[in-house]
């Protein structure tokens, strides 16, 4: 339990403050749309918790994303039209949320190194 406080004391609470807001829509709008498709909500039980998960972890898998940015774009500013910037921030988002399950491992067990992951084998207890 430790550990999860310490991953989470990690992230800025307005980072996953807004990543989990965001989230949440992304999980609203999908839903909305798989029970306009299909209105019988046990059809859509695997979607509905495959959505959950990826609402959860969303943030780790924003976090990977922002790395990868940083790393590669370093601190060049890229000015860009509005109407291009934030179709692509919603395309980019949107595909974070759905390949959560998938990003999200690498963020958090970034964030475990970081914080000072020690099994219990390594600290003598």
């Amino acid at each position: 339990m430790d550990l999860i406080t310490r991953i989470f004391g990690a992230i800025s609470p307005r980072f996953l403050a807004r990543s989990y807001l965001l989230g949440v829509a992304f999980f609203a709008m999908t839903t909305w749309l798989s029970l306009q498709a299909d209105p019988n909500i046990g059809h859509g039980l695997p979607k509905l918790l495959l959505a959950i998960v990826s609402t959860a972890l969303f943030p780790f898998s924003k976090l990977v994303w922002n790395a990868m940015r940083d790393f590669l774009m370093g601190s060049n500013i890229v000015v860009m039209n509005a109407l291009i910037l934030f179709p692509a921030k919603f395309a980019v988002n949107l595909l974070l949320w759905l390949f959560a399950p998938i990003v999200a491992p690498i963020g958090i067990i970034f964030l475990a190194r970081r914080v000072g992951f020690r099994s219990p084998a390594t600290t003598g207890q």
